[in-house]
């Protein structure tokens, strides 16, 4: 039964008290954090600082000298051909080898069973009662191999079918 009359909020009874109090310990816990970060931010460099202008006066003086006289000379140009060696530099030509894939189609070969009739001669024995000349009459069963021709078809597997 909950009681809802309790004077006291450390009461530990309760489900709702345990977690107020969990609550109130991160908060105590988390305030040395908050100050070491603004005390952090208030010593951090100015990044948004802008130079300031100053004013300076400066003066110049300017001297005014009379007009001068132009008088008229005769220039003489002479020259003189000196033949100065240039050094031209010329490419030489060098082989670079590029390599290139090309595709190309390629179909491999594939097993194909074919069927091929082998003709075999198979021996068989096949007895026979066949009375040999003796003293003392009696049957006795001899057997004389015969041969019987027979076909035998096997599969023989070949790579291009033939």
């Amino acid at each position: 039964m909950m009681d809802y009359n309790r004077t006291v909020m450390t009461d530990s009874e309760a489900p709702r008290t345990r977690r107020r109090m969990r609550i109130l310990a991160v908060i105590i816990a988390t305030i040395p954090c908050y100050c070491a970060g603004f005390i952090a931010l208030s010593f951090a460099p100015d990044t948004r600082a802008t130079a300031t202008q100053t004013p300076t006066l400066t003066a110049t003086a300017t001297l005014i000298s009379p007009t001068p006289n132009l008088s008229l000379t005769p220039v003489i140009v002479t020259g003189t051909n000196t033949p100065t060696p240039t050094i031209t530099q010329t490419p030489t030509p060098t082989h670079t080898f590029t390599p290139t894939v090309t595709f190309t189609p390629f179909v491999p070969a594939t097993f194909t069973p074919t069927p091929t009739l082998t003709p075999s001669i198979t021996p068989s024995h096949t007895p026979s009662n066949t009375p040999s000349p003796t003293d003392t009459p009696s049957a006795t069963p001899t057997s004389t191999p015969t041969q019987t021709p027979s076909i035998t078809p096997s599969i023989s597997p070949t790579a291009f079918g033939g």
